[in-house]
C-alpha cells in the first residue's frame, strides 16, 4: 500500500499541500510518537497538561526519546487540540484552511 506519504497523498486536498509540509509525514516519527504514548500511564494520556518533569523523564527513558521530544509532541497534541475546536464551531473548516495558507505564505497554490 506504501508509507504514511502515499495514504496522505490520497486524501482530497492533500496533494496540493507544498513539498515541505508533505515531506513532514515519515513513518519513523510516528513509531516514535506511538513509543512516547504506549510509556504514558492511562491517567497521563487522559490528562497530558498535568504531566511533570519527573514523569516526562521517566516517558522519555520509556520510550527511548529525549524530554524535548515528549515536549514538542506534547505542544502539538495542544495545537491540535485547539485546532479540533475551531473546526467544531461554524464554517471551521474553511477557516482552517484559510489559516494554513496564511501561514504557508499566502499563494501556494492551495485553496
Amino acid at each position: 500500500m506504501g508509507g504514511i506519504t502515499s495514504i496522505m497523498a490520497k486524501l482530497p486536498g492533500m496533494g496540493q499541500l507544498p513539498p515541505n509540509m508533505q515531506n513532514q509525514m515519515d513513518g519513523k516519527k510516528l513509531v516514535e510518537i506511538e513509543a512516547i504514548i504506549n510509556s504514558m500511564t492511562p491517567k497521563e494520556r487522559r490528562f497530558p497538561d498535568n504531566i511533570r518533569h519527573s514523569q516526562k523523564n521517566r516517558i522519555a527513558k520509556g520510550s527511548g526519546t529525549s524530554v524535548q521530544a515528549i515536549n514538542q509532541l506534547l505542544k502539538q497534541f495542544l495545537q491540535m487540540q485547539k485546532m479540533m475546536k475551531k473546526m467544531s464551531q461554524g464554517g471551521g473548516m474553511m477557516k482552517m484552511m484559510r489559516m494554513m495558507q496564511n501561514r504557508l505564505g499566502g499563494n501556494s497554490g492551495f485553496m
